[in-house]
């Protein structure tokens, strides 16, 4: 697996909005969130392990944010799938796998 296959803006079920970028940030959002609020992170894949990081706030907010936008507790991933179609993470700890599938998203892609 490699970066370059995870560039892209990717949503999930529960409308969940990433958009990783070739310089290692991530944008993301929620369309259920009226205000459009975007959040900002960092993120690394090696191998089959996706580690994202929150860009500007304290560990609380990190917590806080990843089980917002992931539904997840951790900020560490096992990369199940990665397709041009298809993105599975895994939560190694609870065991929940979130799928998301390629899409654009205007808010964030235009998002400098």
């Amino acid at each position: 697996m490699s970066q370059n296959q995870l560039v892209g803006t990717w949503r999930n079920q529960h409308g969940n909005i990433f958009d990783f970028r070739r310089d290692g940030t991530l944008r993301s959002r929620w369309t259920g969130d009226k205000t459009n609020a975007i959040s900002y992170f960092s993120y690394r894949l090696v191998g089959d392990k996706l580690c994202i990081y929150y860009a500007a706030k304290p560990d609380e907010y990190l917590r806080r944010a990843r089980q917002a936008v992931l539904g997840m507790n951790t900020e560490h991933y096992d990369v199940t799938t990665l397709s041009p179609d298809e993105l599975g993470l895994l939560d190694s700890r609870s065991g929940e796998t979130v799928l998301f599938e390629r899409s654009h998203d205007a808010i964030l892609n235009d998002e400098p």
